[in-house]
């Protein structure tokens, strides 16, 4: 416009001039004056061609510079120094656009959200993540212009990038804020007001360290401390508990322990019973056979008369009947023989039945778990052993009962025999007739005898039986005190493994 004006002002300057020559009279001077008007017109034109509109475009293409427009060119050609103000306005271009790229391209790469806002609070520039910072969605150059508030909290309030603005001092802050998608996050904030080279305030520039991930470490440190510290306490209370267990157990297998010495001695006092009992019995066979004498001697004195003879076939017929008492007495006995082979057996089965000794002993076993383990086994043990000898002890007294039963009634039925027999003998000493009867009798009272005899001898190899039984019952007892003792040695390893874990708990709850 300015060069517009200036060319119709000198048209008007020429004009007013050829009007004066005209009015003059002054032709030549008309004429010279046209022609230097002509050539400085042409030197202006040519001018204008040359530099005010190579001008015109430097000018235009500078204002797109100022006005952030990097991307465009100089279009046209240039002559002296124009030219080279054309390559540096150029050059300036490029430079700024690598350079701005440049920053752009880092900014973005950074993993730290960022924005800059202008003075009056909107978004002039973020990256990408403070979008997702929020769950904003979109691109960042989608949200410019919009206000950072409302961006960023969903709502119009002073942030702190605001209040940096406002104060011109930097300014940070903790806070938390919820995503878009209602994610709750822990944030530090720090903004700083921007000044350019004048000290203008152009903006304030915000960048955001989300710590969330360290608050719910945090948080889940606490969690595990506290458990931790319920697991210590639940510890604790377990070794106590198995450290008391443990001495319970131990006075346990104490009284265990008096009662198998006290068992062993009654064994040996069974035993010592037995042999007296097997010594009564071999004395009851050599009675026998000195009746059976008796018996022989009585043949020959067989000499008196037939009622005599009645008198003493009654006798004999009392003997009969005794004699047959006596052998079924000596049949029970036999029986009873037979209940001590039971009773073997059984002793041979005592591993079965320990439970009732040391059942105490396998659940505390079994609550010590792993820590448990080898003494469980040798409790089981002991369990089992312990009540089977007191099974079979059991047993084998009501056995050596019935034996003592059978061997009263023995005697006393050959203190009949004998009483009986004296009274034949005294009859046969009044009788003097029937002889040969009494004497055929007498044989056969003779033969029972020895039968008598036979069986006692058969009662003393059942008696050594049953020794031998209550001897191997010793050894099983004193098996059973072994084992327990080494069940002793197992739950003094046990309290102590308690002790070590109880140490542990109290360490871990100190580190903790």
């Amino acid at each position: 416009m300015k060069i517009r004006f200036a060319a119709m002002f000198a048209l008007i300057i020429i004009s007013s001039i050829i009007l004066a020559f005209l009015s003059i009279g002054q032709t030549p001077m008309l004429i010279l004056s046209l022609f230097i008007i002509g050539v400085a017109s042409s030197c202006a034109i040519c001018a204008f061609r040359q530099f005010v509109r190579p001008l015109q475009i430097i000018i235009a293409y500078a204002r797109q510079i100022a006005d952030g427009n990097l991307t465009g060119s100089i279009e046209g050609k240039f002559i002296l120094e124009l030219n080279e103000l054309a390559f540096a306005l150029q050059k300036v271009a490029n430079t700024l656009s690598n350079k701005l790229a440049f920053m752009t391209s880092m900014l973005d790469n950074i993993p730290t959200p960022m924005a800059f806002i202008s003075p009056n609070g909107k978004i002039t520039w973020l990256n990408k993540p403070m979008v997702d910072l929020i769950d904003a969605g979109g691109s960042p150059e989608s949200h410019y212009g919009e206000d950072f508030s409302v961006f960023f909290y969903g709502e119009r309030r002073e942030t702190v990038t605001e209040k940096a603005i406002r104060t011109r001092e930097r300014h940070s802050a903790k806070s938390e804020v919820t995503s878009r998608k209602g994610i709750k996050k822990w944030i530090s904030v720090a903004s700083s007001p921007i000044f350019d080279p004048n000290g203008v305030l152009i903006g304030g520039f915000t960048s955001i360290f989300d710590f969330t991930r360290v608050v719910e470490k945090e948080q889940g440190m606490t969690r595990m401390n506290q458990q931790i510290m319920e697991a210590v306490r639940t510890f604790e209370e377990i070794s106590k508990e198995l450290s008391l267990t443990g001495v319970s157990l131990g006075e346990d297998i104490a009284g265990v322990n008096k009662g198998m010495d006290e068992q062993k001695d009654r064994v040996n006092e069974t035993v010592t019973a037995m042999e007296q009992m097997n010594a009564t019995v071999l004395e009851v066979a050599r009675n026998a056979s000195e009746a059976a004498g008796n018996s022989a001697k009585a043949k020959d004195q067989a000499f008196e008369g037939e009622e005599v003879v009645k008198q003493v076939v009654a006798s004999i017929q009392a003997v009969q009947a005794q004699a047959m008492k006596l052998k079924e007495s000596m049949s029970a006995l036999g029986k009873q023989s037979e209940s001590i082979g039971a009773i073997l057996e059984v002793i041979s089965d005592i591993a079965d039945q320990t439970n009732l000794l040391a059942l105490n002993a396998a659940i505390e076993a079994a609550r010590a778990g792993d820590a448990g383990r080898g003494f469980a086994v040798v409790a089981d043990e002991v369990r089992k052993l312990a009540e089977k000898t007191m099974n079979a002890t059991k047993e084998v007294g009501q056995a050596i009962s019935g034996i003592q039963q059978g061997t009263r009634e023995n005697m006393h039925s050959v203190d009949k025999a004998v009483q009986a027999i004296e009274e034949t003998t005294v009859h046969a000493k009044e009788s003097g007739i029937s002889l040969q009867a009494i004497v055929d009798y007498t044989e056969t009272s003779s033969i029972q005898v020895q039968s008598i005899a036979t069986a006692a001898e058969e009662q003393s190899s059942a008696s050594e039986q049953i020794n031998r039984a209550m001897v191997g019952i010793d050894h099983a007892t004193e098996d059973t005190l072994a084992a327990m003792r080494r069940a002793v040695a197992h739950v003094e390893h046990l309290n102590g493994l308690a002790e070590k874990l109880t140490d542990s708990m109290h360490a871990l709850a100190s580190t903790s």
